[in-house]
């Protein structure tokens, strides 16, 4: 019988599921916590910053030596990713990923302009051109959407916001020059709802799950940082706002389904006065997946690991009743603007730290994530935190507004 990795970021995303696993290979946790677990930071004492260019090469290659000596010591053994971690290996190694996707089907999911131009026919989306580095000026910005004086750059491929970048006329042209690639997706900034859903899809049925409320900081430079991810305050959107968010989700789902995806995905949407404006597709488990494995697993239902695993040993993902989880995070980075990381004693939530004793931390690396049991903000015509629960912690009210 084969002997099941983790590979990810973080060791306590499987928290409560150990027992699925042989061990893990994880940037961040302790080695001491779960048998058979490689940790970067409990190895070298450094917490890296897992979305950043910076440490990119440095993320590659502990995956790729790790990994690789794994396979080489226990040909039996195989890896399940949160994302794209598979991709540091040698194609030889391959074999032993039985739970990602076809890579056709991955980068057709993360190809932010594709992907918006094949749900136009069915959904609204949020505007976009893609454009060669040289050309994204704000002159032509201005030209291609008229009556717009801030605007969304994207790179073509990018996550957790190092690659998200808001501009306007004093600074285009020096945020850009924060981007890599040559390839720019451009988009006029729109004052809405950041929202993200979960997908679990299988060979002949699929689920969609609740949606959660994105909690976006933009730093100093202007980029938009994931920061954590609010369930309870999604769940008072009206009742015609989550149908018509399920309802564009299964349809993106249903398309995917056909092409031949499978398991676990998350959709971004930007929500109007109008309703959900589709953004983009994210082909593995989202930052917030672990509060809705952690809300499952306490109710004695699969996690989404497992359902994962399921969609792709053709089992069902469909829950006979879909529970809803009423919680948020957020996670604390290393400089982050909005507010300090104090000691644990004075948050009112479950927080991990990640467990690994780091002595030194990549700019913008995670400090800690915080799990709480009440909404962290209140949803209006935008995202405001002014909740009890963001006074105790010590939040602005605008930390997740842009303007």
């Amino acid at each position: 019988m084969s002997k099941i990795y983790w590979v990810g970021s973080r060791l306590a995303d499987i928290q409560g599921d150990e027992d699925n696993f042989a061990g893990a290979i994880t940037l961040f946790g302790s080695s001491r916590i779960c048998l058979g677990s490689e940790c970067y930071e409990s190895e070298h004492k450094h917490r890296l910053n897992q979305n950043s260019y910076d440490d990119a090469e440095k993320i590659k290659y502990f995956f790729k030596e790790k990994i690789e000596k794994t396979i080489i010591s226990d040909q039996d053994s195989v890896f399940f990713c949160y994302g794209s971690e598979w991709n540091s290996v040698d194609s030889v190694f391959l074999k032993s990923f039985p739970y990602i996707n076809k890579q056709q089907i991955i980068r057709l999911c993360k190809d932010k302009f594709r992907a918006r131009s094949m749900v136009a026919s069915f959904a609204p989306v949020v505007p976009a051109v893609c454009l060669f580095r040289t050309d994204c000026t704000f002159e032509a910005l201005t030209r291609l959407f008229p009556g717009n004086r801030r605007f969304v750059i994207q790179s073509a491929y990018g996550a957790g916001g190092e690659g998200t970048i808001l501009v306007n006329e004093k600074n285009c042209a020096s945020r850009i020059d924060l981007l890599k690639g040559y390839e720019l997706i451009a988009s006029p900034y729109i004052d809405a709802i950041p929202i993200n859903v979960h997908v679990v899809i299988g060979l002949d049925d699929l689920m969609v799950l609740q949606p959660s409320i994105q909690l976006i900081e933009k730093d100093g430079r202007g980029k938009l940082l994931y920061r954590g991810g609010d369930f309870s305050a999604a769940s008072s959107l009206s009742h015609s706002m989550l149908s018509e968010i399920a309802k564009i989700s299964r349809l993106v789902a249903q398309r995917l389904q056909a092409a031949g995806y499978r398991g676990v995905l998350g959709v971004d949407y930007l929500l109007t006065e109008s309703g959900p404006m589709f953004v983009e597709i994210n082909p593995r488990f989202q930052a917030s997946s672990f509060v809705l494995s952690r809300h499952l697993r306490r109710l004695g239902l699969p996690s989404l690991q497992m359902l994962h695993r399921r969609a792709f040993e053709g089992g069902s993902v469909t829950l006979s009743e879909v529970p809803h989880a009423y919680a948020s995070f957020i996670v604390f980075l290393k400089g982050g603007a909005g507010v300090e990381w104090r000691d644990s004693a004075t948050f009112p939530g479950e927080h991990d730290s990640f467990g690994g004793g780091a002595h030194t931390f990549s700019p913008g690396a995670p400090v800690a994530r915080v799990y709480f049991s009440d909404p962290i903000v209140r949803i209006g015509n935008r995202v405001v935190a002014d909740t009890p629960l963001a006074r105790q912690i010590g939040l602005s009210p605008s930390i997740f507004s842009h303007w």
